[in-house]
């Protein structure tokens, strides 16, 4: 039913764009889909038609799922999506299992998965464990990593401080408790040393 997140990023033929709900994030809409790659974080994938969706919050990902299916998304959501801004218990299997809806989603083939290094529980032993901090645009980039794009990996919306584009709705923002988007450049750099990445911001 859930297939592994890696094998949907590991398209080589083309660079690929992350893109946020940060300021800058309207300039997708200057990239056409035949030339890059999208990863979109949350709600942001209502900007363009992305390549995948990435979903770290089980709040999230039900908030969006008709729109979601109706554009025929994939999705990206960890094996235990986070549940109030905190590592959740419940596993993907768990969740679909209460939603005739997700679960037909589900086994079409929309939905990929790897293991949060937040979840303190065993993870799945078929999926790729994938360091993930503060905000979803760390798992992104980490998980674009890991599939092998080690030379450069664009941002859009991806812009730190404490602002979203007008586009998309402020109630959720920073409910994690951080103070600004800021610190998830520190998880960058980590992943920049580590990896030889380029990480370049549109």
């Amino acid at each position: 039913m859930f297939l592994n997140a890696l094998d949907l990023l590991k398209d080589m033929s083309k660079s690929w764009l992350v893109v946020g709900k940060g300021p800058t994030s309207d300039k997708v809409k200057n990239f056409s889909t035949d030339i890059v790659s999208i990863l979109t974080l949350n709600h942001a994938f209502r900007l363009t038609t992305p390549s995948a969706a990435l979903f770290i919050d089980r709040e999230a990902f039900a908030e969006c799922f008709d729109e979601l299916k109706a554009k025929n998304i994939k999705v990206i959501l960890p094996w235990r999506p986070h549940q109030n801004a905190k590592s959740g218990k419940d596993s993907l299997d768990v969740l679909f299992s209460t939603s005739a809806y997700w679960k037909e989603y589900a086994d079409a083939g929309n939905v990929y998965t790897f293991n949060s290094t937040t979840s303190s529980l065993k993870p799945n032993p078929d999926y790729p464990v994938i360091r993930v901090r503060y905000f979803s645009a760390v798992a992104a980039i980490n998980l674009l990593v890991a599939a092998g794009h080690t030379e450069e990996i664009y941002t859009l919306g991806v812009d730190g401080g404490t602002r979203y584009n007008p586009a998309f709705d402020t109630k959720d923002r920073l409910s994690n408790g951080r103070s600004s988007f800021d610190i998830q450049f520190d998880e960058f750099e980590k992943t920049i040393k580590s990896s030889g990445v380029r990480i370049v911001k549109l």
